[in-house]
């Protein structure tokens, strides 16, 4: 709480920080909770038996945490890095503080969400999700890429299309993540009963 506290409260006089360091180390945070995300997969189809429903899970699973790494790992790293070079003093204390301690908290809380949703999806394929697992699922992306839009708009690059959108459609999937997931079980488990 003091680390998030005290730059407002001090008007972080007396920062001192390497832009290049400082990204990468942030850049190494997000990497590390998309690494739990594959983990999370790992784990939830420890032990199962491989039928159809689970690798198909399983792809869309891995899919996912590409591309969340493709969407942290594009041009807007590289536009933060140079802003961050760019300002001085005071200004760039306050991007750093807001673009990064600030806003990657909810980017890195949306990631492990996802994930706790992914691992409890991945436990078994053929019934819908609880609310909570659901919630983490879709919403944990959505706060993901809403958090993205901020940390843009923070940079001074605008507001963009593609992720404000895939956030909204994340949040109004909502409802149907718990009611699709029966029938792909039931349109694959014919395959996985005929082997």
């Amino acid at each position: 709480m003091t680390d998030y506290l005290a730059p407002l409260i001090g008007h972080m006089r007396d920062w001192h920080l390497s832009p290049g360091h400082f990204v990468e180390r942030f850049g190494q945070i997000i990497l590390i909770a998309l690494g739990e995300s594959v983990v999370a997969i790992g784990v939830g189809v420890g032990g199962l038996d491989l039928d159809p429903t689970l690798v198909v899970a399983v792809l869309l699973g891995v899919t996912i945490v590409a591309c969340v790494w493709w969407s942290y790992f594009d041009w807007v790293v590289y536009v933060g890095r140079t802003r961050l070079e760019e300002a001085t003093g005071t200004q760039r204390a306050a991007l750093a503080r807001d673009a990064y301690s600030y806003l990657h908290l909810p980017m890195v809380g949306g990631i492990v969400l996802f994930a706790f949703g992914l691992k409890t999806a991945m436990h078994d394929t053929s019934h819908s999700l609880a609310a909570v697992p659901a919630f983490g699922l879709v919403c944990g992306i959505a706060l993901y890429l809403a958090a993205h839009v901020a940390v843009r708009l923070r940079i001074g690059r605008g507001l963009g299309r593609g992720r404000p959108v895939a956030a909204v459609v994340l949040v109004a999937l909502l409802p149907v993540v718990s009611t699709c997931r029966p029938s792909l079980h039931s349109r694959l488990s014919p395959w996985s009963a005929s082997r």
